[in-house]
Formats: C-alpha cells, structure tokens, sequence
C-alpha cells in the first residue's frame, strides 16, 4: 500500500469519505478550505463517487442544505471556521428544536459504522437516550422550556408501545426491521416538511 503524507484536514476528509459520508458543504476558511477541496479533487478524480460537494452562499446555507439531506437519510459533513458558526447560528438553533431523537443519528451509526445488529441497537440507544437526557432534561428546565403536563402524558402513552415494541423486535426478520425504520425516517421527514409549509393549516 502507497504511503501519502496529508495534513489534517486532508486525513479528515479521507476519513469521512471511508465513513460513508456522501454530502459535502462548507464555506471558504480552515478547515472548510482543506475539507471541501480535497474531497472536490477527490470526486474530480473519480474516486469519491456519488458524493456531492459545494462551497454554499454561507455557512447557514450550507447547514440548512445538509440538514435536509441528512432527514432524507445522506450521510453529511459540515465544515465551517469558528467564527463562521456565528453566521450558521440561527439554523442551528432551530435545529435543535426539531425533536428529532438520538435513535436518529444513533441508530443508523451503530448498524453502519459499527456493524451492530438492528435487534440490538434500539436496546443500545434507548440506554444512550436515556442517560444523554438527563442533562439536558435539567438544563432545559432551568430555562423554562418544558411543559411538563404534555411531557408527562407523552411518556404515560408511549409505555404501552414501548413494551410492545421491545417484545416485537426478537421476533421481526432483521432486513423487515431495517425497511420499518427507514420508513419511519420517510415519514418523520414528510411531516416535518407539511409542518414547515403549514399544509395542515
């Protein structure tokens, strides 16, 4: 095997490419520059194959476009300075408000990345879920940002489908179990997309 010395940058974006990431954007300044341009050569080249790759208006374009392909289930890279995080901030935060669950992320890491099987990475996340939220249960309180009624009766009604659940997954076929979950992302993207638009009103 050929040895090539890369600066860090360049390492990351082989990196990312072996990891599967197939959507790239940023905006101009270390370390977007070194990222995006070597995996633009890259995909020039030949090598980085059904990867899409751009220099956005801004940062926030840039987060707000691979927002969008990561709910329709790309794997995405976001590249900005610190000081361009300013200018994605507003995205950002709205982000983080969009309800999405760990599962999301966690979920399709753990069958990719780490090969586990999908009976038991929703065991897997639930405990990860579970323990990353307490943090933010209190952080979030202490801002005021809970309606805890709501919360409460959420958590009450989803108990029965979360015992369900868990004694369903042993007996669902493995590539069943993956077909329902992707699925489920479909639909979660398609309301989220009805909500944005108010389709409903």
């Amino acid at each position: 095997m050929a040895k090539k010395l890369l600066m860090g940058n360049e390492a990351f974006a082989h990196a990312a490419l072996e990891a599967g990431v197939n959507v790239v954007a940023g905006y101009p300044g270390t370390p977007s520059s070194e990222l995006v341009e070597t995996v633009a050569k890259l995909h020039g080249a030949g090598t980085a194959r059904d990867v899409h790759v751009e220099w956005s208006t801004n940062e926030k374009a840039a987060l707000e476009m691979l927002a969008g392909a990561s709910y329709c289930g790309a794997r995405v890279l976001f590249t900005c300075k610190q000081v361009g995080l300013n200018v994605a901030s507003d995205a950002l935060m709205s982000l983080n408000y969009v309800g999405v669950g760990g599962g999301f992320i966690m979920v399709p890491l753990m069958m990719s990345v780490l090969h586990v099987p999908m009976k038991l990475t929703s065991g897997t996340s639930l405990i990860a879920v579970m323990i990353l939220a307490v943090p933010g249960v209190v952080t979030q309180a202490m801002l005021g940002n809970i309606n805890w009624v709501a919360g409460i009766a959420v958590a009450c009604g989803s108990i029965p489908g979360a015992a369900l659940g868990a004694r369903l997954i042993p007996k669902v076929p493995e590539r069943q179990l993956r077909f329902l979950f992707a699925g489920f992302l479909v639909v979660a993207a398609v309301l989220l997309v009805v909500n944005q638009l108010n389709l409903w009103g």
